[in-house]
């Protein structure tokens, strides 16, 4: 003869598994998904070989940032989008350069939208990078030369 389980014990094995499953459906995997230095450096690299700087300008032979936000998945590839489309701003905004230049210049910016580094901004970094393009393609280059001050000039 077979004994029925206590109503008590089905209880605490339904509700074990499923706040078992709960749990497993919370749970995204280790909490550290970080990369390493070497592997944005890879990925930065890999993405500076289908890019095309602004004349003058060439690919730094080290990072030419320094990575306070760690070292995720895409982190070299989206650093380098940003370098490129900065060679092109700075260009764009030299005044040592003729208006013609300049402008074929602000020509190459709109591209950024087809990059990794566009993708995966967040909504509103999108929307304001395309303000900021439309805007410097109107004449307004003021947030373009503040969102690439980092680099500096041509080298």
């Amino acid at each position: 003869m077979h004994s029925v389980p206590p109503r008590s014990s089905l209880y605490c094995a339904a509700f074990a598994i499923l706040a078992l499953s709960s749990v497993g459906l919370l749970w995204h995997g280790p909490a550290d998904t970080a990369g390493s230095a070497s592997s944005v450096a890879a990925e930065y690299r890999k993405e500076a070989l289908d890019l095309k700087l602004a004349p003058g300008w060439h690919w730094p032979t080290t990072l030419p940032f320094t990575n306070n936000s760690g070292y995720g998945k895409g982190a070299g590839t989206a650093r380098a989008d940003e370098y490129w489309f900065c060679t092109w701003a700075r260009r764009a905004l030299s005044r040592s350069l003729g208006l013609g230049t300049r402008r074929q210049a602000l020509e190459q910016l709109p591209k950024l939208r087809g990059t990794y580094a566009y993708a995966h901004y967040i909504p509103d970094t999108r929307s304001s990078m395309d303000a900021m393009i439309n805007n410097a393609l109107r004449g307004n280059t003021s947030e373009l030369n503040a969102n690439c001050s980092w680099l500096g000039s041509a080298r």
